[in-house]
């Protein structure tokens, strides 16, 4: 039997045809163009009762899990006040980007499939989704853009939450059953920052310093795992660990190796 091979993506544009609106934005934000331009709108209704419409945020080169969504969204109706994600990192007191060995970066970067419940940060990252509400912001954060540094505008976490701060909205990494996955190709942000003299770590340090005056001084990280999360327990871990290779496997399978 000879059984026609099917581009899969056909299937998926038809059947969500009705459901999704691709919208190209006329101005470029940079990487911030991934929520600038929804929160401008949402802050132009005439009214106010969208204003909490909860909006999910998320690279472009990341395969999301299936539970993505339905986690994001059940953290979100139950902190409607925060912003809720699945990965972030702890700001350093002398706002210094990252830390050095293992056992300090996983005390330092939160992941939601190993945490054994909600964990506050000062930086909650795109890269593995997370959801705000309009509401959350004031036209600051896109008014003031263009005047901000070339680099601290290429990077758009600590820009969100320098302005999440400053409103005293919280930052919320929420346990999930996996981690994303990087389908990462090209590296379109790192030859911006190399051909302007520029480094994601100088550029992420200028970004920290900018909102000095915002970061809660109760969140700071302290070193040795001082104020660390609590993780999750063995059993949790090796369910979740399954569940990340038979999702893996799936998107092998369906998607291939790249």
């Amino acid at each position: 039997m000879y059984i026609k091979k099917v581009d899969p993506s056909i299937v998926i544009a038809k059947f969500f045809d009705k459901l999704v609106r691709i919208q190209l934005e006329n101005e470029d934000y940079g990487p911030a163009t991934k929520f600038l331009p929804i929160l401008k709108e949402f802050h132009l209704l005439p009214t106010n009762e969208l204003k909490s419409q909860a909006i999910m945020i998320c690279d472009d080169d990341h395969y999301y899990h299936p539970h993505t969504i339905d986690v994001l969204l059940k953290y979100s109706n139950k902190y409607k006040n925060s912003i809720v994600g699945l990965r972030g990192w702890r700001i350093r007191e002398d706002l210094t980007w990252g830390v050095s060995g293992a056992e300090e970066l996983s005390y330092h970067v939160i992941e939601a499939f190993r945490l054994s419940e909600i964990y506050r940060v000062g930086v909650i990252t795109a890269n593995n989704a997370y959801v705000i509400r309009p509401s959350f912001f004031d036209s600051h954060i896109y008014v003031d853009f263009n005047g901000a540094p070339n680099d601290i505008r290429r990077v758009d976490d600590i820009w969100l939450n320098g302005h999440a701060s400053k409103r005293n909205i919280a930052r919320l990494v929420v346990p999930a059953c996996c981690s994303s996955i990087g389908v990462t190709r090209t590296h379109e942000l790192e030859n911006y920052l190399i051909s302007h003299h520029m480094t994601r770590s100088a550029a992420n340090d200028h970004a920290l310093k900018w909102f000095n005056q915002t970061w809660e001084k109760d969140l700071w990280y302290k070193f040795k795992g001082e104020n660390r999360p609590h993780y999750r327990s063995w059993w949790t871990k090796i369910y979740r660990e399954w569940i990340n290779i038979i999702l893996r496997l799936k998107f092998i399978i369906y998607v291939g190796f790249r």
